[in-house]
């Protein structure tokens, strides 16, 4: 899959006698089948995730295959579809092997249940606009490094990613300076991936009852009030919407009796009889 990447961003043989042209050249890769795709990186020692990873830096990637050495110099961007229902099904995909890097490269955007396809949406006419240059002052570097301390983990290629995305922005606006508006608008977006990326977590479990404790730990994670707080949630509908009975209900009680023994979520008890009722929540961390 790597190799027929490489092909398709211009890769060609690289031998010593060939006079390469090694302009970097733009390509865009839509792929409707994602799945597909993340299915290959799963195979053990599948050099797929590598460049992905190694082409979000560079303008230049090579590829040995016996004794063919291809070789290519793209500017790649990648537009990918993922028809799964749910965030397990996503920590599925995103297995362990795009922890490396490859998960936290990509832009998410979640589309609604309650969406309704307009049959009669008309595009228009497309408008072609080619970009120009981009200065960036030093003043959006600074405001970029205050916006990441605030949550270094979490933001620190969310930072990177806002930097690219204000560029793009400014390169079609034909601007070229980019302005403090164009950034700031940049990072508002980046907060919103925050929030898509807490509920849509890579997986890192390997067993089926790792895969089942991360998809529950998860939900509980993820219920929040208003002013941040963890949320108290009711189990049995929340084994409801999120199928657990996929896993097994001997599993599913196993891994609750667990994550209450380590103390990964609360039990909510009834004032008067201090019986469980049935509701639990994150216990932070």
């Amino acid at each position: 899959m790597a190799h027929g990447l490489i092909e398709a961003v211009g890769g060609k043989q690289a031998n010593a006698d060939d006079d390469l042209d090694t302009t970097p050249k733009p390509y865009f890769v839509v792929i409707d089948e994602f799945l597909h795709c993340f299915a290959k990186m799963g195979i053990e020692n599948s050099g797929l995730p590598y460049v992905f990873n190694h082409l979000f830096n560079h303008d230049e990637v090579e590829k040995w295959v016996r004794k063919s050495h291809l070789v290519a110099y793209p500017r790649l961007s990648v537009l990918g579809g993922l028809t799964i229902d749910d965030p397990v099904d996503f920590a599925k995909t995103f297995g362990r092997h795009t922890v490396s890097g490859l998960y936290d490269r990509f832009l998410y955007a979640v589309c609604q249940p309650d969406f309704d396809w307009d049959d009669e949406w008309d595009a228009g006419a497309p408008e072609h606009r080619c970009p120009g240059g981009v200065k960036i002052p030093s003043e959006i570097f600074k405001l970029k490094k205050e916006w990441i301390a605030k949550d270094r983990d979490a933001r620190d290629r969310l930072g990177e990613l806002a930097l690219r995305v204000a560029t793009v922005w400014t390169a079609y606006n034909h601007d070229q300076v980019m302005t403090e508006v164009c950034f700031q608008a940049a990072l508002r977006w980046m907060e919103k991936q925050e929030v898509i990326r807490r509920m849509y977590k890579p997986g890192l479990a390997e067993t089926p009852q790792g895969i089942a404790g991360e998809a529950v730990l998860n939900v509980f994670r993820n219920r929040r009030n208003a002013d941040g707080t963890y949320k108290w949630t009711s189990w049995r509908k929340a084994y409801r919407k999120y199928h657990w009975e996929r896993y097994g209900p001997g599993v599913i009680s196993q891994i609750k009796k667990s994550l209450v023994q380590d103390q990964q979520l609360e039990v909510q008890r009834d004032e008067k009889s201090g019986k469980p009722n049935g509701f639990f929540r994150f216990n932070g961390g």
